[in-house]
Parts: C-alpha cells; structure tokens; sequence
C-alpha cells in the first residue's frame, strides 16, 4: 500500500494548455494524442491534464492565468506544454511561479498587430524575460518557418531571450497538421495535429474578415440612413414653406437600408454564435494564437 502511495506521488504531471478557439480540447489538433501517448506509459508515470479552457476564443490573461494556477493546479514539479496562445498564458503565468519544465510550440510576444490578439491582454506590458527563464529548470520551443499565423522572427526572438532549446522544422505550419511530423517525432513529448491546418487558417482569417467587413456595412448604412434624414427633413422643411400639404413621404430608400441592416445584423449574429460554438476542423472552424480552435494560439 505503502509503494503504491508512493508511486503516485512520483508521477510526473504534466498540463497541456490548448491555443485560442480550441474546443472541445479533445477534439483539436495534437492535444488528445499526446495524453494518450503518455498515459500509455507502461510505467504509469504520467498524470495529464487537459481541460477546455474559459474564455476559448478570447484566450484572456484575466481569465486563462487563473484559471491555470487555481483549476489546474500546478506545482514546482510540473511540466508545462502550451501551443500558441497558450505559450503566452504560459509565459506570464512564469513571471510570478515556478515550475519544472516547459515545452512552446508557436510562441510569439507581440500582438502582431491583430486587434484580437492585441484583446487578449498578453501583450499590453513588456515581457520579465530573467523571471520566466529563471522559473523553470528547462524550456524546450518548436517554431516552424512556414507558420502562417506567427512569423518564425517571434519565435527566434522568444528562444533568444529565454535561451531555450530551440527546435524549427520545415513544413510544419501552426502545428496543427499530421501526417510526417507524428511519425518523426513520435518519441517525444510532441507531435502534430489531428485537424487540418489549411481550414482552420483560412476560416480563421475569413471568420475575421467577415466581421471587420459587417462592421463597416454597418457604419456606412448608418450613414447613409442619418443623410437620408437629412434630406427628408428639408424636404418637409421646403414644402411647409410653401404651404403645400403632403400626402407622401420618401421613406423607400430609408426603408432598404434599414431592412438591408437588419440582414447583416443577422449575419454578424450567425457569425458570432459559430464562434461560440468553437472552432474545430468538422464545424470549419482552433485556434490557437494566433489561431486562436485562439490562442489556438
């Protein structure tokens, strides 16, 4: 009884912390293989944890750092494995506790110049390089110069100020692809993706867009509506000063726009509650950071 209290208390445990957008976890990119991986451990050595994060598709310091040290409970004896925005929510969490071990794939350190990414909160304040690197015993990063979210320049300054063991592998994308990389790096700790990398981008970026362009239309019918107004008020204006009654106003084109509105309100709430919904590749939909099924990320 006595070895097997002991037993436990060795095994290592390890948390993995998924990139922006991706949930349900177990359904997105790498992060259910690993924990099966390592759960297979003949030796039982291994205690994972991976949750669905708060906040997926914001990937909010405010509310991932918390939800880390207070839910998933870590100690100075865990390894870390975060993927993009979950590499950042890692690097804050580091200036302030210690931990045994780290593993990045697609870290970044600044926003780069995305408004969702710049909302995330990571980025707002510079970064304490001396205290994270000093509140690990090891940091081990993957960096793909093909990444199409995170330039390989933000991970190589990443592994320059934390002086980790730095990995780039060609043809490797935002991780988040399988194929060659689980078959190349099967013994270790990482390997890809069960998600199709090119969706999750390319949904990603339109889902984006899209919002950008609603918003926009938005403001332009509002606009056009408020000149409409305008007009229609001097109409009447004109008319009442040469006493001639009116049976009719021109309300038609005020009456498209407002109706045109309502459409792409519409639009923009469909949009919305899909992103709420979580981005996994069977929805065409991640994340991570950067993401972000975030953050990702």
């Amino acid at each position: 009884m006595s070895e097997n209290t002991n037993q436990q208390e060795e095994r290592q445990r390890i948390i993995i912390v998924p990139g922006m957008g991706c949930v349900p976890v177990r359904d997105c990119n790498w992060y259910a293989w690993l924990e099966q991986e390592l759960e297979k451990d003949p030796t039982g050595r291994f205690s994972v944890i991976l949750e669905n994060m708060p906040d997926p598709h914001g990937a909010r310091e405010s509310q991932w750092v918390p939800f880390i040290r207070d839910r998933l409970k870590f100690d100075e004896k865990t390894i870390l494995v975060g993927h993009s925005s979950g590499c950042e929510a890692i690097m804050r969490l580091l200036e302030k506790d210690k931990v045994r071990g780290v593993i990045l794939v697609a870290a970044c350190h600044t926003d780069l110049g995305d408004e969702n990414e710049r909302a995330s909160e990571y980025y707002n304040r510079p970064w304490d390089w001396d205290a994270i690197r000093g509140n690990t015993e090891w940091i081990v990063q993957f960096h793909s110069p093909s990444d199409k979210l995170i330039p390989v320049e933000e991970a190589r300054f990443v592994a320059d100020k934390l002086k980790s063991e730095y990995r780039e592998l060609e043809r490797r994308g935002h991780f988040m692809k399988d194929s060659e990389y689980k078959r190349e790096q099967a013994s270790s700790l990482l390997t890809d993706s069960c998600q199709d990398e090119e969706v999750f981008e390319n949904d990603r970026h339109r889902r984006f867009e899209k919002m950008r362009q609603t918003r926009q239309i938005q403001r332009e019918i509002d606009h056009q509506v408020g000149m409409i107004d305008k007009l229609n008020e001097r109409k009447q204006q004109e008319i009442q000063k040469k006493q001639k009654p009116t049976t009719t106003t021109t309300t038609t084109p005020r009456s498209y726009l407002t109706s045109l509105s309502s459409s792409l309100s519409t639009t923009s709430s469909s949009v919305t509650d899909r992103a709420n919904r979580g981005g996994t590749a069977t929805e065409k939909y991640t994340t991570t950071k950067h993401t972000s099924d975030g953050k990702v990320y």
